[in-house]
Order: structure tokens, then C-alpha cells, then sequence
């Protein structure tokens, strides 16, 4: 890649990942009004569930690592910094302590899987969106300091109230 990462293109990317962790995090709550998720009790199906739990995690993870940053990124991938020219945000360690966790459940079949299967499979949702939710507005204001908000105009917030 060459040139700046800063670019409104750039930043539709980040969007699309807000957009996509907020929309999974409210059909879970809804979910979860009718059974515990992952368990296959209830109403709902335990796999269209995990289909949103996977997806909730997924954009979780990769908003953890836009905002964290990794070891050994790729050069073409995308973080805070690239747009936050002193973004210097620290991993909360709740945050960080997921890490292994995430990694194990999504990034490929692994034998830690069981580790993470009911019972021992809370997730504490709420938790971490209320964290990470932290760290997004403090991006927002960020943003409107570096005059590239415009950029990130997502119609609603995670923690808002969506009619859709």
C-alpha cells in the first residue's frame, strides 16, 4: 500500500465494522430475551444465535485490534493511529484478557474451543460493549479535533436505540 491510510474510503471501512458490531449486539440482546445464548434452549436456534454471536465477536475483535493495535500487523491493515494522528488509547485489561479467548473461537478450529463451550462460555456482552463503547467516543472526539468526523458519520452509536 502506498500513500496515506487516511482517507475517507479508509474510514468506511471502520464504519462498516461500528455499524456491523452495533446491528449483532442488538439482535443478540433481542435474541436473548428468549433463551441463553449458545444453549439451544428456547425459542430461537442455537445456530441462528451463534451466527450473531460469532458475528458480534468478529466485529469485536476487529475493532479491538483497530483501536489496540497487534503484534506483527500486516501493512496494508488499518488502526486508530492511521487516522488519530496521537491516538495512544491503552488496552483495557478486560479487553486484553479476551484476547486469547477470541483468537481461539474465531481465527481457527482449535482444541481451546472446549474451553469456551457451555457452561464456561459467558461472553459478558454487555460488559464489553459498554468498554469498548468508551473508546469509541473517545475516537469520536478525536476525530472532530483532527476535522475528519465527517469521515465516521454512522447513523447510530453502539449503546443507542435503532428502530430498524
Amino acid at each position: 500500500m502506498t500513500g496515506t491510510k487516511k482517507t475517507p474510503e479508509n474510514a468506511s471501512f471502520v464504519v462498516y465494522e461500528l455499524e456491523a458490531l452495533r446491528k449483532s449486539f442488538e439482535i443478540l440482546i433481542e435474541l436473548q430475551k428468549d433463551s441463553r445464548i449458545g444453549t439451544g434452549h428456547g425459542p430461537n436456534s442455537k445456530w441462528e444465535i451463534n451466527i450473531h454471536l460469532e458475528s458480534f465477536l468478529l466485529h469485536f475483535r476487529q475493532l479491538r485490534d483497530f483501536f489496540y493495535g497487534i503484534k506483527n500487523p500486516h501493512r496494508d491493515d488499518l488502526f486508530a493511529t492511521d487516522f488519530i494522528t496521537d491516538w495512544d488509547e491503552e488496552c483495557p485489561s478486560f479487553i486484553a484478557d479476551l484476547r486469547g479467548k477470541l483468537n481461539a473461537s474465531l481465527a481457527h478450529i482449535s482444541t481451546q474451543r472446549s474451553q469456551y463451550m457451555p457452561p464456561n462460555d459467558d461472553w459478558e456482552l454487555e460488559k464489553m460493549t459498554a468498554m469498548l463503547r468508551k473508546t469509541i467516543d473517545k475516537f469520536d472526539r478525536k476525530c472532530i479535533e483532527e476535522g475528519i468526523s465527517s469521515w465516521f458519520d454512522y447513523p447510530q452509536r453502539l449503546g443507542t436505540q435503532d428502530s430498524n
